[in-house]
């Protein structure tokens, strides 16, 4: 799954919105409810980034240097 995706469901887990809210909190909680999708959508793929940055360091360290041309496009 992709940042997008983890993030859909996060948010789902923390952002509830009951059927039978006002027409206005709904509406608050929906734009609430996007605004936490994008950050933790951020927040994933700062992760991923430096995750690979990780692997990266420590194959070098490792003297496995050609290693991560494997995983530039995933």
């Amino acid at each position: 799954m992709n940042a997008e995706e983890w993030a859909e469901l996060a948010v789902n887990r923390i952002v509830a919105v009951s059927a039978n809210a006002p027409p206005q909190v709904r509406e608050q909680a929906f734009a609430y409810k996007a605004m936490i999708k994008a950050l933790l959508v951020d927040y994933f793929k700062k992760v991923a980034k430096s995750e690979k940055s990780t692997a990266k360091t420590i194959w070098n360290e490792q003297g496995l240097e050609g290693l991560m041309e494997y995983f530039e496009d995933i």
